[in-house]
C-alpha cells in the first residue's frame, strides 16, 4: 500500500517539475544525463571504454530530444 503513495507523490511531483518552465529544463538536462551514464555503464561493461563513450553521448542526444519533445507536446497540449 505504501508504494502505490510513493508512485502518486512521485507522479505528481513529476508533472508539477514539467509544469514550472525552469525546472523542466533543468530536470530533462539531469534525465538526460542519467540516461548517458547508465548508457555509458552499459557499453564499457559490454564492449569497451571507447563503445560506453559512443553509447553514452548518444544516450544523452537521445534523452535530450526525447525529453524536450515531450516538454513541447505537454505545451501543445494546453
Amino acid at each position: 500500500m505504501q508504494s502505490w503513495w510513493w508512485f502518486g507523490g512521485s507522479l505528481v511531483g513529476l508533472f508539477i517539475l514539467l509544469a514550472i518552465p525552469y525546472l523542466g529544463a533543468v530536470f530533462c538536462v539531469v534525465l538526460s544525463l542519467a540516461w548517458g551514464v547508465i548508457g555509458y555503464a552499459i557499453g564499457d561493461w559490454l564492449i569497451s571504454n571507447a563503445a560506453g563513450w559512443v553509447i553514452g553521448i548518444l544516450a544523452v542526444i537521445s534523452g535530450l530530444a526525447v525529453h524536450f519533445s515531450g516538454r513541447q507536446w505537454m505545451k501543445d497540449l494546453d
